[in-house]
């Protein structure tokens, strides 16, 4: 590639859409990780490049040069973390806000225990209605939620009946990072995106265990206050129904308490006893027997499942958690990889019809920093202004440079004659396979016009003008807001693998 080619050699361009081949990532290594990437994204007092530059070169001192990618990543994301909690107050209650409570199952059985305990379970006036007791409704509850289960697991979306429960966890999750931001509002935010993202199939699953462990507690707790409260009340049972006989209701019953009555030996009445256990008239009979078969039956169809169903749940978080699915080909992780191996590039803009502020140098720098590397060296030439393309700043075409970038703002109306001119001009003066990128920032033309329609047309005629340098030098749509950060960065690398797989080919 000619001068670039310096630049390029020894190491593998990643492209943004390729996936890193990585390790399993635990819980602990993928909030480093997500922590530092957040920080090192925006430009903040906490990080700059001097830190970005120590967390790779410790980490290389660490591994050795021998170590692969992913194990070097992990490595520098757990220096780099360490050093950020020490010394910023934002990246500390960030972890501590992102960490799953400790005692949270314990804590909601607790309460299930206390909440089952505390309802009369029986019914009304120490009478239980055979045929319509709140356990009965306890029972069909969890009935559901297992018929639920199943069929989530049949169309292989396991814990589906959970998923929207652990999206309001997640809500609530952002809330509490976002309040936790300590100032710096904009690397709180990017981290609780990428967390919760990441996190969301551990989040479903622990909850799930959470609700598992608080409906057997819940049928426990039931099952305590039957026996409490049989002890010093006397309660009857019956049944009374405006359709149904006793013949219908012995074979309900059979169904229910079937199993129960098998596993404690007591018998289950007959159509004739039960019609002499119907109110009104009858008074019912003395309800012990039917308190053993309503506690053995929740014991059968609540506790048990769930309690399994928690320890399934709890087997397969601890897995999750060693093993967190977080695919590592984001502009930012090539970028490291590239500095690792030594590819610092000085990249040279050219501005033409616009001045840049310093908050739009300062965005500028890191988004160059988060495609090319923290070593990146940045330098801006002076504007050109309208009317003075056929003089190019001084700089422009030097081989000293290992990128070149032309700005323009999307504001301006593309011209042939004009701005298509003028990065000929420049890429008469480069070496043939010299790297160029066109980048048009749209940050004023969105201030102006909010309609998207409107702007997919300013679009449009910048592709119309730039079709021939497509390949060569591609256009490359940002903004240099603060706030869009992390779609320019996209835009940004992969204008950045189209000129290599351009200059490859």
């Amino acid at each position: 590639m000619g001068q670039p080619a310096a630049f390029m050699a020894g190491y593998r361009f990643i492209p943004a859409g390729a996936p890193l081949e990585a390790t399993a990532m635990n819980e602990n290594d993928c909030r480093d990780l997500l922590l530092v990437q957040a920080f090192e994204g925006i430009a903040n007092p906490a990080w700059d490049a001097g830190d970005r530059q120590w967390a790779s070169d410790a980490a290389e001192r660490k591994l050795g040069a021998e170590a692969g990618d992913d194990a070097w990543l992990l490595a520098r994301a757990r220096l780099a973390g360490a050093r950020l909690r020490e010394r910023d107050a934002t990246a500390r209650m960030l972890e501590r806000a992102s960490r799953w409570p400790a005692g949270a199952g314990w804590l909601t059985a607790g309460l299930g225990l206390v909440a089952g305990f505390a309802g009369d379970a029986t019914g009304a006036d120490r009478f239980i209605n055979l045929l319509a007791p709140p356990l009965l409704g306890l029972i069909a509850w969890n009935l559901a939620i297992y018929a639920g289960l199943a069929i989530a697991r049949l169309r292989g979306a396991d814990d589906a009946p959970v998923s929207p429960l652990a999206r309001l966890w997640l809500r609530l999750l952002t809330a509490r990072l976002r309040r936790a931001d300590a100032g710096q509002p904009a690397i709180a935010s990017r981290f609780t995106a990428a967390w919760t993202q990441a996190t969301l199939p551990l989040t479903t699953v622990r909850l799930a265990r959470i609700l598992h462990l608080a409906a057997a507690s819940l049928a426990l707790g039931a099952i305590a206050g039957l026996y409490l409260r049989g002890l010093v009340f006397e309660y009857r049972a019956g049944w009374a129904s405006t359709f149904l006989e006793p013949g219908q209701v012995a074979i309900l019953l059979k169904l229910l308490f079937g199993p129960a009555s098998l596993l404690t030996g007591i018998e289950l009445p007959d159509a004739l006893r039960l019609g002499a256990m119907r109110i009104p008239p009858g008074p019912g009979e003395r309800a012990g027997d039917w308190i053993h078969l309503q506690a053995t039956t929740l014991a059968l169809l609540v506790v048990l499942p769930r309690l399994v169903l928690a320890l399934l749940a709890r087997r397969r978080a601890t897995g999750l958690a060693d093993a967190i699915a977080l695919p590592l080909r984001d502009p930012y992780f090539a970028a490291l990889l590239r500095g690792r191996a030594g590819a610092a590039s000085t990249v040279l803009v050219i501005p033409y019809a616009t001045e840049l502020d310093q908050s739009a140098r300062d965005m500028l720098a890191s988004l160059l920093a988060g495609a090319f590397g923290a070593g990146v060296v940045l330098r801006i030439a002076p504007s050109v202004a309208f009317g003075d393309e056929a003089e190019p700043p001084p700089g422009a075409g030097n081989p000293t440079a290992d990128w070149h970038m032309i700005l323009f703002r999307l504001a301006a109306t593309p011209e042939r004659e004009v701005q298509l001119r003028f990065v000929e001009q420049i890429r008469e003066r480069l070496p043939p396979a010299a790297p160029l990128t066109v980048l048009v920032d749209d940050t004023s033309f969105r201030a102006r016009f909010a309609d998207p329609a409107r702007l997919a047309q300013r679009m449009d005629a910048w592709r119309r003008i730039f079709d021939d340098e497509a390949g060569r030098a591609p256009l490359v749509f940002l903004s240099l807001a603060a706030d869009a950060y992390d779609e320019s960065l996209r835009a940004l690398a992969k204008g950045i693998e189209s000129v290599d797989q351009h200059d490859a080919a």
